[in-house]
């Protein structure tokens, strides 16, 4: 079905004929306003919610007379002018187009409005027969049409200058995801600037010698009208005009088109163009202006009268009767030589170059078009106030994107040529501004072939397009409104991560890789005793914060890992267990602690809380850990060393063997650093770990691995510095994981404050030991 659609519509191109300015450009999706002027629908369902333009257009052309030089000879003179023999009857045509301002605004993406003001000039001179073109192309130099009677039908010359205000209204009709249509018009204010026009439904003339373009004319009636200036703003100068458009869209992968963000689903993308290919159809420029006559323009009949040819075969400027300059050509002089007829007007309406336009384009492949535009004239010849184009079909391959667009339109033209033309955009990313042109004719430049026709236009433009909203990290919340968009976390946590998933955020979680309960701060505490796996020397055994989270089941202050006796009350003297009553000092209880400061001489307690049990109770109000660090007297924390040895935690390494592997085998080391008691990398940084991941290729069996080590400055205390160092290294880690380096491949290793960069005795100096040190380590 796609491909007979297709073909359908190739061949139905082939039969037709497309616009005369802005040829191949006019179907750019992101052109802006200038492809209204041919499609009114082109401005609803877009992709710019604002666009405004400035650009001309402008066209010459002739089907017998053309010229194959270069531009650049024919600004030094050397141009060389060729003859062919005309399809049809001869004719001239001038066009120019200066778009003062023109844009369009989406209310919503079903309904659009726009405006333009423009100043369009057009000429066109038709009817003129084979011998006519000839001398014509010869200068009227040539014995060729001597004593050889010429005859003509539906002679017809007429200028016309209008400025337009034009007020355009699209709207979708129907979007049902494969199906879209939409539909357009434009009403245009006008008020003509000038006008004329000549016309002579049929004639006979001979030329009367060989060196001139004077040639006699046989009774011949002719209409001639020239506009009265002398009131500009006169309503009888004023006229409305109209266009009417509709699109067809095939949308097959509609659903493509959306995306999820900020909570939101299935969001259509208005960035992108829908769709596999599309039809368009629009009559254009239904309208005209009424003039006054100017008196000394009537209609008239020659009988025997010599015309200078060269008159009659011209489009340019002249002077009036009264030998003021004119716009346009005058006639006057040529009036006044012959005799005025009876049937006058004192009006004459001038009408708009109307015509029906079609419209087809492909998507073939990714932002590769080919498009085929149509524009056929509707003029009777027998009517003396039409301006009017000329037919030109175009096949349009073209490459397209929001920043640049490339045309290559291959034109077929009714001179009978085929023409390969040029055309582009560039639009500055983020700015929105943009310029463009091109033309119908890019041979022509280079004098390689005659051109009979040429064309070109050129703009600028201003837009503001839709667009889905940035998403860096690709979590589907939008940057703006994520508060961490460089890592991809859920929406519950404004897109910061939680990696472990226990439902802390990293950035209140101390355990980013281990899951914990909130109570710990997402780190986890096995054993369930409020101590953190981290820190908690018997991670399988609860006990209290200031044994290092291990028991001490006779609560006598001695961990059960040191005590002796650890079900009988003792004293630390003694290794946990009871003392002897000396005799010389009364100890009932036998703690350690004489019945004369015992305050708690019948039960056994501590020396740390004269002579009373240590339990929860009393925990929190005793400093016991600066006394335990003082006295000390059974060598505690020689013990706790003797634990870390038989049972090391994964990450606490030996510092020596880590600074001799970096030295030895390093590549490559870049810090990052930390504001105070914070763990956020930040955003200067992340561009620096993304291209130090690219840099090197960290995959198994490579070359290279990550060292990641955290520190911390000596404000807090020992153990919360590491718990922040350890936090450091491992949001590092989850960046580095985030740019694609495997887990496996890196090594993280915290020291707290034990390892400073500086001295940590003022703020400046502290923020150097605030790091995280990444090394890129050669495998040996």
């Amino acid at each position: 079905m796609k491909n007979i659609l297709f073909t359908a519509s190739l061949l139905l191109a082939f039969n037709t004929f497309s616009q005369n300015h802005y040829t191949g450009y006019a179907q750019d999706n992101f052109g802006g306003y200038v492809s209204s002027y041919m499609q009114p629908a082109s401005i609803a369902n877009t992709t710019e919610k604002f666009s405004a333009t400035f650009s001309m257009a402008f066209l010459n052309a002739s089907n017998f007379t053309g010229d194959n030089s270069s531009t650049l000879s024919q600004v030094f003179g050397n141009q060389r002018r060729k003859y062919r023999d005309p399809l049809f009857n001869g004719y001239r045509m001038q066009n120019l187009s200066i778009d003062v301002l023109s844009a369009y605004f989406e209310i919503n993406h079903e309904n659009s409005i726009g405006y333009s003001f423009r100043v369009r000039q057009f000429g066109n001179l038709d009817g003129l027969p084979d011998d006519w073109n000839f001398a014509a192309f010869n200068s009227f130099d040539s014995t060729k049409v001597l004593n050889k009677p010429i005859s003509y039908e539906h002679y017809n010359f007429n200028q016309f200058i209008v400025n337009e205000h034009r007020f355009n209204y699209a709207r979708v009709i129907q979007n049902d995801r494969e199906n879209f249509i939409k539909v357009g018009g434009a009403v245009k204010l006008l008020n003509g600037i000038d006008a004329v026009y000549l016309y002579s439904e049929n004639g006979t003339f001979e030329f009367i010698d060989s060196i001139s373009p004077a040639a006699e004319f046989t009774t011949t009636d002719f209409k001639y009208g020239r506009a009265e200036k002398d009131n500009q703003f006169s309503s009888r100068k004023l006229g409305v005009g109209l266009d009417i458009g509709v699109v067809y869209e095939y949308r097959p992968d509609y659903d493509k088109f959306k995306y999820d963000m900020d909570g939101e689903t299935n969001i259509e993308r208005y960035d992108q163009k829908k769709y596999l290919f599309k039809f368009g159809a629009s009559i254009t420029d239904i309208g005209r202006v009424k003039f006054s006559k100017d008196t000394s323009s009537y209609n008239f009949t020659t009988n025997g009268t010599i015309i200078n040819m060269d008159q009659l075969s011209t489009l340019g400027t002249g002077l009036t009767s009264s030998g003021n300059p004119s716009l346009f050509k005058s006639f006057d002089n040529l009036a006044i030589q012959n005799t005025k007829s009876a049937d006058q007007e004192e009006t004459f309406k001038m009408n708009l170059p109307t015509s029906l336009n079609l419209q087809a384009d492909y998507r073939f492949w990714k932002d590769f078009y080919i498009g085929y535009t149509s524009q056929i004239p509707l003029k009777l010849k027998s009517d003396p106030h039409k301006s009017h184009w000329k037919a030109i079909h175009t096949f349009s391959p073209r490459y397209e994107t929001r920043k640049v667009t490339a045309v290559l339109p291959i034109s077929f033209q009714r001179t009978g040529q085929i023409t390969i033309g040029a055309a582009g955009r560039y639009t500055i990313p983020k700015v929105g501004l943009g310029a463009f042109m091109g033309g119908n004719n890019i041979m022509g430049l280079f004098g390689k072939r005659a051109k009979f026709n040429s064309n070109f236009f050129m703009g600028v433009s201003y837009s503001v397009p839709y667009i889905v909203p940035s998403d860096i990290d690709g979590d589907k919340i939008s940057d703006e409104k994520d508060a961490c968009k460089y890592d991809p976390g859920p929406l519950r946590f404004n897109g910061c991560p939680d990696t472990d998933g226990d439902g802390i955020e990293d950035k209140k979680d101390y355990c980013i890789y281990s899951p914990g309960p909130a109570s710990t701060n997402g780190c986890p505490d096995t054993d369930g005793d409020g101590v953190i796996d981290l820190d908690d020397q018997c991670p399988e055994e609860k006990g209290l914060a200031i044994h290092y989270g291990c028991p001490d089941t006779d609560r006598d202050g001695i961990i059960d890992i040191a005590d002796r006796c650890p079900d009988v009350p003792g004293i630390e003297l003694n290794n946990g267990c009871p003392f002897e009553n000396p005799g010389c000092c009364m100890d009932n209880d036998g703690d350690g602690v004489s019945n004369n400061v015992d305050q708690c001489p019948d039960v056994s307690g501590s020396v740390y809380n004269n002579g009373c049990p240590i339990d929860s109770s009393n925990i929190f109000n005793i400093n016991l850990q600066e006394q335990k660090e003082e006295k000390d007297p059974n060598h505690t924390a020689t013990k706790i060393e003797e634990i870390q040895e038989s049972n090391p935690k994964e990450v606490v390494q030996d510092g020596t063997q880590i600074e001799k592997t970096r030295i030895e085998n390093r590549v490559k080391t870049i810090n990052i650093y930390f504001d105070v008691d914070d763990a956020t990398v930040e955003e200067q940084y992340d561009k620096e770990i993304r291209e130090l991941a690219k840099d090197y290729e960290f995959v198994e069996g490579g070359k290279y691995k990550l060292l990641i080590i955290g520190h911390t400055d000596n404000d807090g205390s020992d153990n919360y510095n590491l718990i922040l160092s350890k936090k450091r290294a491992e949001t590092v880690r989850r960046k580095f994981e985030n740019a694609g380096v495997d887990y496996d491949l890196i090594e993280v290793f915290y020291y707290g404050e034990w390892r400073p960069m500086k001295s940590n005795d003022n703020m400046q100096n502290k923020r150097f030991n605030r790091r995280v040190e990444v090394v890129v380590q050669e495998v040996k």
